[in-house]
């Protein structure tokens, strides 16, 4: 091996010289015939030997300013366009050497639109049959499968897509003990509500809750533009399983608590206008902007004084 490479180095440097002398005596057509010899008869690809000698050629074979300028942008050109096809030549290798799934994830027109296709969700809303319905806990085969990540995704998409701040997979017709939960700054339809980070729940249960009570006007993306005042637990112990399939259990408190339960009833088939007391604690959401007008205490002094995404200790 070491005198096939020791031959070849000897066969390239002589090459090299006469392709040298050639170009200091500009036999252009000699020089560019033996470049053409010397890159298609060694392992050495001709555009990077071009490249290489790229400043010689056009240094020696150009013998007027303006034809200089020419014959210089023609070398970048070409030198850019080496690099590009090299730069191609590695991505093309790497990505050969990536699972199917990975490589196959390239940005297209038509992959955008069956991602589009396959995350398009329709809401179902209060009095669809299903949806007030308990739903069955996710199996361990199903959490193993390759299409549930999938469905999480989908599901957190329609979260985002449609404005909520929690969602549970009835909502969207998927049939199982999942919701997930998170708020990003300035949220339109909770607007006092502060950022929390996004959680994933799969068949979810409360171990635990205060005795303590709070109230809150609560909104639903399955019973648009209606709020109602509901009294809940301040705080819960949350267990269930995470997106990875690992046991986890938390604390919650606050606005956190109040989602969890909210989104834990669409899992048993309960909507919030099934947990106010009263009908004059349901009202338009329009209502919301204009309580300015509402007569005296009505419908009373906390629910009238309390904003979107605030919690009240009184009712």
């Amino acid at each position: 091996k070491n005198q096939a490479a020791l031959g070849e180095i000897c066969i390239r440097f002589v090459l090299l010289v006469g392709l040298m002398n050639l170009i200091r005596t500009r036999n252009r057509g000699i020089a560019l015939a033996m470049a053409l010899l010397f890159g298609l008869t060694h392992s050495r690809p001709l555009p990077l030997l071009y490249r290489s000698f790229s400043p010689f050629l056009c240094t020696n074979f150009v013998s007027s300013s303006s034809s200089l300028h020419g014959t210089t942008g023609s070398s970048r050109a070409n030198s850019n366009a080496t690099n590009q096809t090299t730069r191609s030549m590695n991505h093309s290798a790497k990505e050969a050497s990536l699972p199917a799934q990975m490589s196959n994830s390239s940005t297209t027109p038509g992959n955008n639109k069956e991602k589009e296709d396959r995350f398009k969700t329709q809401l179902r809303f209060l009095g669809d049959k299903k949806l007030m319905e308990k739903q069955p806990c996710v199996t361990k085969d199903f959490m193993e499968s390759e299409s549930f990540q999938e469905k999480l995704q989908i599901l957190q998409h329609a979260m985002k897509e449609h404005g909520g701040i929690g969602i549970a997979a009835p909502q969207i017709g998927l049939w199982n003990r999942i919701f997930c939960f998170g708020i990003e700054d300035n949220n339109p339809r909770y607007p006092a509500a502060k950022s929390i980070p996004l959680t994933f729940w799969i068949n979810p249960e409360i171990t635990w809750e205060s005795e303590e009570t709070n109230y809150m006007w609560e909104g639903c993306l399955s019973v648009p533009g209606m709020r109602g005042w509901v009294e809940r637990p301040k705080e819960v112990i949350l267990s269930g399983i995470d997106e990875y399939g690992v046991q986890r259990q938390q604390h919650l408190v606050g606005l956190e608590a109040r989602i969890a339960q909210h989104e834990l009833d669409h899992l048993d088939g309960i909507l919030f206008p099934m947990r106010v007391k009263d009908a004059k604690f349901l009202v338009p959401q329009a209502s919301m902007g204009v309580r300015e007008g509402w007569g005296g205490d009505w419908p009373s002094s906390g629910s009238r004084k309390t904003g979107l995404g605030e919690l009240c200790d009184e009712e």
